[in-house]
């Protein structure tokens, strides 16, 4: 059977689908909300095969939904961008991963590094302790984290004397050497 037809029998294409009602939804496997293909004997996104599909060359960035609806393929609702793309995206559409964080904060909390601990900056923030993590090891937020500047460097050293007020151990060779 041809791939496009495999593809094409796993797509619900009836008026009222996604938040503006126009989506072409997958109705096969999902994970985490996308829709998984076996496509050339491996499970990738079936919006990155929509993109192909509708292409002919396979997507070397990611493929991103304009109409922010996870198991959406239709073409016309895809673009391509970077990681970064996708994370100005999330932000700008109020749909960031945590629900929490501002680009500062997350800057802010990259600063924090060494200076005060994952437990204490997730209990301020509101949000997990991975999540702190992953912004440190630039897992997310990366390079949509601008590199630091001297305001951020200021804000960090205000936040670390804020803690340190609190009763926060915070590590101040740390906090002095920015």
């Amino acid at each position: 059977m041809r791939i496009t037809t495999r593809f094409e029998a796993k797509v619900n294409r009836s008026p009222g689908l996604g938040p503006n009602g126009d989506c072409h939804e997958w109705t096969a496997s999902l994970s985490r909300g996308y829709g998984q293909f076996s496509f050339l004997g491996t499970m990738v996104k079936s919006h990155r095969v929509a993109w192909f599909l509708a292409t002919g060359e396979w997507p070397e960035l990611s493929v991103l939904h304009r109409c922010d609806n996870p198991p959406c393929v239709r073409f016309e609702h895809l673009f391509l961008g970077t990681q970064a793309d996708n994370m100005h995206d999330m932000h700008n559409k109020g749909r960031n991963r945590s629900g929490r964080l501002t680009p500062e904060q997350a800057a802010e909390i990259r600063n924090l590094k060494g200076i005060v601990s994952q437990r204490v900056l997730a209990e301020r923030y509101g949000i997990a302790q991975p999540t702190v993590s992953d912004i440190w090891r630039g897992r997310s937020w990366g390079k949509f984290v601008a590199e630091s500047s001297e305001a951020a460097h200021a804000r960090v050293k205000e936040l670390a004397a804020l803690l340190d007020k609190r009763g926060v151990q915070v590590c101040h060779k740390r906090a002095e050497a920015l």
